[in-house]
Formats: C-alpha cells, sequence, structure tokens
C-alpha cells in the first residue's frame, strides 16, 4: 500500500506527528529488509543508519531513502558492502546505499561525504537515525563528527568555515528565492524538479527555510559545545535527529529563548508541510517539467519573518542566555 501524506484539515502539530508515524513505519520496514545483515554477521562493531530526511524522520515518499555503513575497521566492509545491495535489490521501494564510513579511518574524517573535502557535511551522521547493527558505533561516530567539528585544528577550522558559509547560502536562499540560480520560490509559489543535472533542479523551501533552520541548529549545538554548555557526550547520546526535537534539546539546555520556540517550531512545520505539498504535486505529475505550487502568502511572509530572525541569532545572544538560567 502507497504511503500518501494528507495536507488538509491538519494542524502542524498534528501533520508533525503524521510524518514521525510513517517515518517510524518505515524505518520497521527497513529493519525488516536489512535484518539478515545480523544473521550473516552479528551484530558488533558495525552499525546501519538512515541519513538525509529519513535520518530526520521528516521524509515524504517522493524523497529516497538513503543508508550509510559505519564500521569500525574496513575488514568487512567489502563483503558487507555486497550483501547491502543484494538485499537492497529486493526492496520495492527506492533505497540508495550512498556512503561507507570507517571510524578507524584517520585519512577519511566522517564529517566529509565520501571522504571528500569538497562536500562537508557532518550533518549526515550527527542527525542521522540508528537503524540496525551497534548503536554505540553510531554513538561513537556521532562523538567523532562532534570532536571534528569543534577542535582548534586545520580539520575543525575548515568544517566551522563550510557550515558558516553553507548558512550564509541558504539564508540568502530564504530571502531571495533563488537557490544556484534558480527560483524556487516567489511570493505566490514554490518551484520543484528533480534531475541527475543539479543547475536544472528545483528543491522549494528545501534550500532555503528548511535547510537553513538545520544547519542554524548545527552551528548553535557547536557553539555551545565550544562554550562549555554542552557536552560531546551528551550530544552524541542524547539530542535528537528530528529537527524540531533538536529545537526542544536545546531550548532545555538553556541555549535556545523557551518564549520563542514554540513560533520557531511552527514556522518551521509550516515550511516543511509545503515543501511535502511540492513534493506530492510533483510524484503525481509527468516528472518531466517544473511543477508551481502555490501557498498563503500572508502565513509565507509571517513565517519567514520568524525564521529569518531565528537565523540571526548570534552566538553571544545564546550564552547569555544560557549564562541567565
Amino acid at each position: 500500500m502507497e504511503n500518501r501524506l494528507c495536507y488538509h484539515d491538519l494542524y502542524l502539530t498534528e501533520y508533525h506527528g503524521l510524518v514521525k508515524t510513517i517515518a517510524e513505519n518505515r524505518r520497521q520496514e527497513l529493519q525488516v529488509l536489512f535484518n539478515p545483515l545480523i544473521e550473516k554477521f552479528g551484530s558488533k562493531g558495525w552499525s546501519l543508519i538512515l541519513v538525509g530526511s529519513d535520518g530526520k524522520q521528516e521524509r515524504h515518499p517522493q524523497s529516497k531513502t538513503e543508508i550509510v555503513l559505519l564500521c569500525k575497521d574496513s575488514r568487512s566492509k567489502g563483503i558487507m558492502t555486497k550483501v547491502i545491495t543484494d538485499l537492497i535489490s529486493q526492496s520495492t521501494d527506492p533505497v540508495e546505499f550512498t556512503e561507507i564510513k570507517v571510524l578507524e579511518d584517520k585519512k577519511s574524517p566522517l564529517s566529509f561525504y565520501n571522504g571528500q573535502p569538497n562536500q562537508c557535511f557532518p550533518d549526515r551522521v550527527l542527525n542521522a537515525s540508528f537503524l540496525l547493527g551497534d548503536d554505540d558505533i553510531f554513538i561513537q561516530s556521532r562523538k567523532q563528527v562532534l570532536s571534528e567539528m569543534s577542535e582548534e585544528s586545520e580539520l575543525g577550522r575548515k568544517i566551522r568555515e563550510e557550515l558558516k558559509k553553507q548558512l550564509t547560502s541558504y539564508k540568502k536562499a530564504l530571502s531571495s528565492g533563488q537557490y544556484r540560480g534558480q527560483f524556487i520560490f516567489d511570493e505566490n509559489n514554490q518551484y520543484y524538479f528533480e534531475t541527475d543535472d543539479w543547475k536544472k533542479a528545483r528543491m522549494g523551501f528545501k534550500m532555503g527555510p528548511l535547510r537553513a533552520v538545520q544547519r542554524k541548529l548545527d552551528i548553535l549545538t557547536l557553539n555551545a559545545i565550544k562554550q562549555g554548555n554542552l557536552t560531546i557526550d551528551d550530544v552524541a547520546k542524547n539530542c535528537p535527529s528530528n529537527t524540531c526535537e533538536r529545537i526542544d534539546f536545546l531550548t532545555k539546555k538553556g541555549i535556545l529563548d523557551e518564549n520563542q520556540v514554540g513560533i520557531i517550531i511552527e514556522a518551521y512545520l509550516w515550511f516543511l508541510r509545503e515543501y511535502h505539498r511540492a513534493q506530492e504535486l510533483f510524484k503525481d505529475s509527468s516528472r518531466q517539467e517544473v511543477i508551481s505550487c502555490s501557498f498563503n502568502q500572508e502565513e509565507f511572509k509571517r513565517y519567514r519573518q520568524v525564521l529569518l530572525d531565528f537565523l540571526n541569532l548570534s552566538p553571544k545572544l545564546s550564552q547569555k542566555k544560557s549564562q541567565e538560567r
């Protein structure tokens, strides 16, 4: 039975619950699919995780599921790769096996996608969800990524600089409605188109509001660790991967103002719901051309300003609020 998301007549909190329920159902299906890995290799020394929107429990069925294999060392990754690939071929829904990360391989930091320095995305591990295997390997990988992000080294400085650049790019997209030279939304419509040619792709609200909030939370978490308001161990073990729950986590830790958190979550969920609406239209289309998806203009303007105010929150303000508590 095909999963479909219903948008109308749902409050934003109810919509959030619907998306999380669908994500949990999907996770259970994937656990069944990949369970033969445990039968063949045991459950120690490796972990299969969900990254991207599956990892954040925010996926629309139009998005492909991405899995990543985490290994303590490289001894078994070859044979595991073959078995994982064979299992994926049995899936009726699209699953992409995108990456293997080896914790003991110091030449390939976990913060880099496939070890490529020009593909700096520590959030792929930091905001992932555990699927199968050794959950301690997953926690270790999160600790390693947080250490890479916060350490005073060339690697740490590079990662922090890349995160700032990404946030600047996403914030600009939120303000202008353009990303990589393409209009992704205006004050009337968002535009969506999937293609292997990224120069022609249109990702609607994903690359402006959604990515901007996610990256801002990454940076606030990093700053709180460097300022001593959070520990790497606490974040690795206890910080949720779901964006709204991450906001709650940082609020309870005194990093965000509890008087503002409600409207920030509301704004994020509004953009998430509308982004899914565009994905649904594309899913039901010929998928050969850009689709446009209208939205409530007054709500758009109000929620965009909420997010812009949040993105302009300075680390010093976060630090001050933490000290006041």
